[in-house]
């Protein structure tokens, strides 16, 4: 059994049409392609943004699941992103990843509401862990 079968093996059936996104907002490329790929393995839909503008202009409001959001982004911070989303009342968890150190940066995320935060890198386990405890079981099919 492969490392992602292992992480996957959880794993419980839904429809299509009410399975969650898990969101992915980093700047990085080689970050969103990577969490792109673990996410899609373990059977969740994924949507990745390279910035909180395109965020921003991609989501609707009707949709379920969560955001994986990196803390430092040029422009719009992951923070910025947070708190607004907020501010307008999205009820969407929020997993916040980071390179970063800044504690101050870590504590405003947390007391916007984020569930957890990962110091990058962070194990693919961690990441899958705390997806699946936002949105249920990893779904499949």
């Amino acid at each position: 059994m492969d490392m992602h079968t292992h992480l996957c093996r959880a794993a419980v059936d839904r429809p299509r049409a009410v399975r969650p996104t898990v969101f992915v907002v980093d700047d990085d490329a080689a970050v969103r392609a990577a969490l792109d790929m673990l996410l899609r393995v373990c059977g969740w839909q994924t949507r990745c943004c390279g910035s909180a503008q395109e965020f921003l202009q991609v989501f609707d409001a009707s949709q379920t699941g969560c955001l994986v959001l990196d803390l430092q982004m040029p422009g719009m911070t992951g923070v910025e992103l947070q708190e607004m989303l907020s501010d307008l009342d999205i009820q969407l968890p929020v997993i916040i990843i980071t390179a970063y150190t800044d504690h101050a940066l870590t504590e405003r995320a947390r007391a916007a509401g984020a569930v957890a935060v990962l110091r990058k890198p962070f194990h693919d386990e961690e990441l899958v862990s705390t997806v699946q405890s936002v949105l249920g079981n990893v779904p499949t099919g």
